[in-house]
């Protein structure tokens, strides 16, 4: 098996997953305003629509020795059937056996449901899509999102060997501690940032001859009025439980989604293994049977009282499912979550074909430092240029144009491609 691929080629697909993700803010924050649920129900159902439909047309369109073909070092092996025969004597009997190529099996949406039953350890991608998609949704609201997903993919580089050894998977070549200590540095750099001090407010304005204090101002330029005294400032605790607070929302999700990250590759890798299992099949299982757990995931939630507190905001607990549906469907774009998991659909194909082709370990720290890379240069570009796309606010595009955090990330950077060129020149 090859080490890796080539650059180029990690380099594409880490686009595609940065396209994707910009298209997933924007669905979360913008069109469902923040609402998990909301962002669940819509990229399940517009996922799960695509796959059958693009790769329902792949497996009648194409041959079974390309959608049911194994990888081995990019390039799609034969399939291969072990036949046995046997030779009877009144002294002794033999057998001589012999693997035949045979024509590869169907693979894909129509036959997602036989693969299933003849491999039901691959139920375990449900439980993995609901984990990793509640983590997902709920780091998509927080403005440094496209970031912390990457954190959390390059924390599970760490969990590879662990899980490796439990499935009793063969362990790929351990990665030289000057190289990952170069990416995660350089990735910390690339994600830590210093709040932009917040303009001075005056402290009385006139206007149309009343007088009020102005203490803030919206993301539109309007100034918000207190025709009173201001607001008390928080005091000292109420401070520290509210950065609890913010630190919990970030940090479950993310041990949750570098859990499954780690996970996801693996199975992949092994389902290839084991069962044979292509891009097509996996795929199709991943995405085709997402609304068969997602929806009845959702409608228990709201059985769940303290769950759905955590879960869910405030301002939609009067929602029961089958409402939530309704609204959903009235704010989704359907272009955008189109595009959104195409591009991001695209990235798992690609990502499954690398997992069984090359060095896992190694190529999964490549992908990651590059997805660092493109992530928080991306995140620039969108609130830069179009904040609307993403519902970015001038604080948050302020404090992402600090001069003292585009030092950091520059900085954090060139840990980043010295590690990568630490890890091409080996």
């Amino acid at each position: 098996m090859a080490d890796r691929p080539p650059i180029w080629m990690l380099v594409l697909v880490q686009l595609a997953s940065v396209i994707g993700d910009s298209f997933g803010q924007r669905v979360s924050r913008v069109e469902h305003k923040g609402s998990r649920r909301h962002m669940m129900i819509s990229l399940a159902f517009v996922s799960s629509i695509q796959m059958i439909l693009v790769l329902g047309v792949c497996q009648l369109a194409l041959s079974p020795n390309i959608t049911g073909a194994s990888f081995g070092d990019g390039k799609p092996l034969p399939c291969q059937e072990l036949v046995c025969s046997s030779n009877a004597t009144v002294i002794n009997a033999t057998t001589h056996c012999y693997e035949k190529t045979v024509e590869c099996e169907w693979q894909g949406p129509l036959t997602m449901f036989q693969t299933v039953f003849k491999h039901p350890f691959l139920l375990i991608n449900g439980a993995m899509n609901l984990v990793y998609y509640t983590g997902e949704t709920m780091l998509y609201r927080e403005p440094l999102g496209l970031v912390f997903l990457v954190m959390a993919a390059l924390t599970s580089t760490f969990l590879i060997a662990p899980i490796n050894l439990i499935l009793g998977q063969p362990l790929d070549q351990p990665l030289p501690p000057v190289v990952l200590a170069l990416g995660i540095v350089g990735a910390v750099l690339c994600v830590i940032e210093r709040k932009a001090p917040a303009d001075p407010v005056p402290s009385t304005t006139v206007s149309n001859g009343e007088t009020y204090t102005a203490v803030a101002v919206n993301t539109d330029g309007t100034v918000i009025r207190y025709d009173e005294a201001p607001p008390v400032a928080p005091s000292k605790v109420a401070v520290v439980l509210n950065i609890l607070k913010a630190s919990v929302r970030i940090i479950i999700p993310f041990l949750l989604l570098s859990v499954t990250y780690a996970l996801w590759f693996i199975i992949q890798k092994y389902s290839d293994d084991h069962y044979s299992v292509t891009a097509f099949g996996y795929n199709a299982l991943d995405q085709g049977l997402l609304p068969f757990y997602v929806f009845p995931y959702l409608f228990l939630i709201d059985f769940i009282k303290p769950f759905r507190r955590a879960y869910e905001e405030p301002e939609n607990y009067h929602e029961n499912f089958f409402q939530a549906i309704k609204n959903t469907w009235h704010e989704m774009s359907i272009i955008d979550v189109f595009l959104y998991r195409l591009f991001i659909n695209g990235r798992a194909f690609a990502y499954f074909f690398l997992a069984v082709s090359y060095d896992l370990t190694v190529v999964y720290l490549e992908l990651t430092l590059i997805r660092v890379l493109l992530s928080w240069l991306a995140s620039c570009v969108l609130i830069l240029l179009i904040p609307k796309f993403v519902g970015a606010s001038i604080e948050e595009r302020k404090t992402t144009f600090h001069w003292i955090n585009l030092i950091l990330k520059a900085l954090g950077s060139g840990a980043v491609t010295a590690s990568l060129i630490l890890l091409n020149t080996e």
